[in-house]
């Protein structure tokens, strides 16, 4: 059994655009979020390139409670995704099981 921990990251699929006047994208009609300036969603979007883990919450760009609530929002339109990540200690190992038709 592989071990997994939970990470979001921006979900790449959803053709996201920043502007001035906040945040664009697209999953099969046009919706937009206005509340932020373009600087804070650049740096919301940059933080979620790479995946975070669950409860990660980035410390300068927004209070605490409004990151939280945000992630939730973006989480829910799907902007963000969760992503399974096998933990580092255990891939290798799950790897070697994989290959000869085992299960850790």
């Amino acid at each position: 059994m592989a071990i997994f921990k939970i990470m979001i990251v921006i979900n790449r699929s959803k053709f996201i655009e920043i502007s001035d006047e906040g945040l664009s994208f697209y999953d099969g009609n046009h919706q937009k979020i206005v509340r932020y300036n373009k600087q804070i969603w650049l740096k919301i979007i940059e933080w979620y390139q790479i995946p975070r883990e669950m409860e990660e919450i980035p410390q300068d760009i927004l209070p605490m409670n409004e990151m939280i609530a945000l992630k939730k929002v973006l989480l829910k339109l799907n902007v963000l995704k969760e992503d399974k990540a096998i933990l580092k200690s255990f891939e290798r190992l799950n790897n070697f099981y994989d290959c000869y038709g085992g299960k850790v």
